[in-house]
């Protein structure tokens, strides 16, 4: 594992829902990347709604947009 600095991206995630795949973007914090596997995995922070949080791998993320500091 590379420990990095932290950032806020958005992570892919695929969920079953009524017999439907819904795929969505949802907000995570990146923590690490995962390098003993044959493909890099991201580490990300999600956290749940009621607070609570969990380490999980991701294939993709996305960085937010750079926004112009005024």
């Amino acid at each position: 594992m590379f420990a990095i600095d932290p950032y806020t991206a958005t992570h892919h995630a695929v969920h079953l829902s009524g017999g439907q795949t819904i795929e969505t973007w949802q907000l995570c914090r990146v923590v690490g990347i995962d390098a003993t596997g044959a493909d890099p995995k991201y580490l990300v922070e999600i956290r749940g709604s009621d607070g609570s949080f969990y380490i999980d791998r991701a294939d993709l993320i996305r960085k937010p947009a750079p926004t112009a500091a005024g």
